[in-house]
């Protein structure tokens, strides 16, 4: 036999090979695809049962057999972020985004994230990309504004919110947003202007009425903020902000006992929010209890160190049970930080 003909017979062999090795590979694929795609419906149904360790779990697997699969990341990225491990839920929603540059859901939700956590440079970026890829989303104009506006450019905000509102006009928190921006810019007509406005748009969205209540507040009618807060807690339960803000109405009635049971609830749903701690210690303080309104006070200050009313409270619960060293030591850093009444309580 010659050699060219056993060398014809060596590469069908090998190309026979090849094409089993394929279709080997193909059909192990398609089987790790199927796996997959049933460990993403096992663990969507146990998102909806509250079971979110096992939803974890059950999206993890599915990334493990098909490290490419979109819908994987950016479900495990909502039970990370529902679980509240927020570097972990952003870096599934940027691993979404780099597979899926134009992902529109992906990049609301880190924008959202970021924003709720402080970072507005990293919020804005998003929201900007947003309006890029599509133009009339007046949900990241809006959160443009929000972004702007924690960074102090109201002039900024005041142009997102106004776009916000001329693609939906039916939103209330557009209006109420924005008629803070002008009221921060020195435009006070223009304010009440877009308070009043906030008032009359509760769509039929349930969350409205939070910023219906905001806007009353401003307005100077906190008993019909009351009411729009409770109706906010009517229809979402599980919401802190509704409680912390009725809370503080309540505080500033001198409700105090109420007040400890509103901030109390918003604590249950948040634990991490600080300015429901620095109320109910304020509250607790004001009813005389100095022991735990030092607690609260304290929770306040190691959740977010630059609130300069967490150190005066602090200072002024400590003064309370006699601590003057404890008391001077927090009434000084409130007053490095602005609160020009603790010097002179220190002073006395």
């Amino acid at each position: 036999m010659s050699k060219r003909r056993n060398g014809g017979l060596r590469s069908k062999k090998c190309l026979r090979r090849t094409e089993r090795k394929c279709m080997s590979k193909h059909s192990s694929d398609a089987a790790d695809r199927q796996r997959a795609q049933a460990c993403i419906d096992r663990g969507i149904k146990n998102t909806e049962a509250g079971n979110l360790p096992e939803a974890l779990s059950d999206f993890t697997e599915a990334i493990k057999l098909d490290p490419k699969l979109v819908q994987a990341y950016r479900y495990r990225a909502n039970v990370e972020f529902d679980l509240k491990h927020i570097p972990e839920a952003i870096a599934d929603y940027t691993r979404v985004i780099d597979l899926d540059p134009n992902n529109h859901v992906a990049l609301k939700l880190r924008g959202v994230i970021k924003y709720l956590n402080d970072d507005n440079q990293g919020a804005i970026a998003d929201f900007r990309r947003l309006i890029e890829i599509d133009p009339t989303d007046h949900e990241a104009c809006f959160f443009l504004g929000q972004g702007n506006s924690e960074l102090g450019d109201y002039s900024a905000a005041l142009g997102h919110y106004s776009k916000a509102i001329e693609i939906a006009p039916g939103h209330s928190a557009y209006y109420y947003q924005r008629g803070r921006a002008r009221d921060k810019t020195g435009d006070i007509c223009g304010a009440v202007e877009d308070y009043m406005r906030a008032k009359e748009h509760i769509s039929q969205n349930p969350g409205d009425h939070i910023w219906h209540g905001m806007a009353n507040d401003a307005f100077g009618d906190p008993g019909q903020a009351i009411r729009d807060y409770t109706e906010t807690i009517r229809v979402a339960p599980e919401c802190a902000q509704p409680y912390f803000l009725r809370g503080a109405i309540l505080l500033s009635r001198k409700e105090y006992r109420a007040a400890i049971d509103d901030f109390t609830a918003a604590i249950d749903r948040d634990p991490k929010m600080a300015v429901a701690y620095l109320g109910r210690g304020r509250a607790k303080l004001e009813s005389g209890n100095h022991a735990e309104a030092i607690e609260d006070c304290a929770s306040a200050v190691n959740l977010n160190p630059t609130l300069a009313h967490a150190y005066f409270n602090l200072g002024m619960a400590k003064m309370g049970i006699g601590d003057r060293a404890g008391a001077c030591q927090a009434l000084r850093k409130a007053g490095e930080m602005g609160i020009k009444e603790a010097w002179d309580i220190i002073r006395e």
